[in-house]
C-alpha cells in the first residue's frame, strides 16, 4: 500500500530510493496524525509505518504518477511518543508497554 503525498518532494521526475527523501520529520508528522485518529485501520498503518522505520525496510510512496521507494529513518523520541498515544488512546496498553520496554 502506499503512501500518499503531495506536493511532490523533489522537482526531478527521478528519485533515488535513500533514506534522505524525507527526514524524520515528515515520518513524524504522519505517525502524529495517524495518532490523533480514531480509527481502527489508522493504528495499523501507524503500526506499519513505525515498523518499517525501525527495521529499516523499504516503503513505496506515490508521488503524482508515479510511486518511489525509500528507506525511511530510524525513529526518534518522537516517533516512540506519537506511537505509545497511538495505541493509548486505541486501548492497545500491552502494545504500549512493549514498546516501552524497547
Amino acid at each position: 500500500e502506499a503512501l500518499h503525498l503531495s506536493p511532490p518532494l523533489e522537482s526531478s521526475s527521478s528519485m533515488a530510493a535513500s533514506s534522505s527523501s524525507l527526514d524524520v520529520a515528515c515520518y513524524n508528522a504522519v505517525l502524529h496524525a495517524y495518532s490523533q485518529s480514531r480509527a481502527s485501520d489508522d493504528v495499523v498503518s501507524a503500526e506499519r509505518l513505525f515498523t518499517s522505520m525501525k527495521e529499516q525496510t523499504s516503503l513505496t510512496i506515490a508521488v503524482k504518477n508515479s510511486t518511489v521507494s525509500v528507506i525511511p529513518p530510524r525513529p526518534d523520541l518522537i516517533c516512540f511518543s506519537s506511537m505509545l498515544n497511538c495505541f493509548s488512546k486505541h486501548g492497545m496498553v500491552s502494545k504500549a508497554e512493549t514498546l516501552l520496554d524497547e
